[in-house]
């Protein structure tokens, strides 16, 4: 197949001339030509090479047998299935969080007890574990990886004053540590103060960068902030460092202790 054209220089009384243009346009069009002929005799050989790679395909991902696969296997156009397990590890049973996995164990509401579910269980070698009030508590939004049941904690958010020091905005811990020293709750304002429905971390991160729930009155959430998870027996700190958070000591002033027992 021949796709070498000629090159047409527009015309400026030096270059091409019009004769010159007419005859290039004839030889790269003759070329245009002669191309769509050469694919018109490969048309019959294309269709048996898609006919036999469709044949070849029909080996794969059978419907009418059971079916598996050693390899990674990548659906671009998605999937549905009566029953899997998501990433939080909770257990879908046709569109119902019907339970949780953990460990070589699937902890499921009790009302959802059938034989088909139990069936599917033991496929996937997972030992029942049937309990009232599963599904409320994931409903709810409880995670997986807590103990279900466990009080929640509340939740504060603390983030850097606009008075402070630009450099000390967006920064890791230990650069913070290094320029700056530990973090210190006079330089943070508190702009949320609630129940996310987690203690987990990064669930709350999650929550306060994609969908800042009501109340929060900060930026989204992000390097140098400051989580405060806390209960009657006090609060635990954590700052939000570039992967993941870190434990860290925020004694606050008596001023904003005073302004956070007002809210109470």
């Amino acid at each position: 197949m021949d796709n070498k054209y000629e090159n047409i220089v527009p015309w400026n009384g030096a270059n091409d001339t019009g004769r010159d243009v007419r005859l290039k346009l004839e030889r790269n069009f003759s070329r245009v030509a002669a191309n769509f002929f050469e694919l018109a005799d490969k048309d019959a050989e294309l269709e048996d090479w898609i006919n036999a790679i469709v044949e070849e395909l029909k080996n794969f991902l059978r419907k009418d047998r059971p079916d598996a696969t050693e390899y990674l296997l990548k659906l671009l156009g998605g999937a549905w299935f009566g029953e899997f397990v998501d990433n939080q590890n909770r257990l879908i049973f046709y569109g119902n969080m019907v339970g949780y996995v953990k460990d070589s164990t699937a902890v499921v509401d009790e009302m959802f007890q059938t034989d088909e579910l139990s069936r599917y269980l033991a496929r996937m070698n997972l030992a029942p574990q049937w309990e009232e009030g599963v599904f409320d508590r994931l409903t709810a939004g409880e995670v997986p990886g807590e103990e279900l049941g466990q009080p929640q904690k509340g939740c504060r958010i603390w983030q850097l004053r606009k008075d402070v020091d630009v450099t000390m905005r967006f920064i890791g811990y230990e650069d913070l540590v290094k320029k700056f020293g530990e973090p210190d709750a006079d330089n943070y304002t508190q702009v949320f103060d609630g129940d996310l429905g987690t203690n987990d971390l990064e669930r709350i991160y999650a929550i306060c960068r994609d969908s800042p729930p009501p109340g929060y009155q900060g930026y989204r959430m992000a390097l140098s902030d400051v989580v405060e998870l806390y209960d009657a027996s006090g609060s635990e700190f954590y700052y939000c460092d570039r992967v993941g958070f870190r434990p860290i000591q925020f004694n606050q002033s008596q001023e904003q202790t005073e302004c956070i027992e007002m809210t109470m």
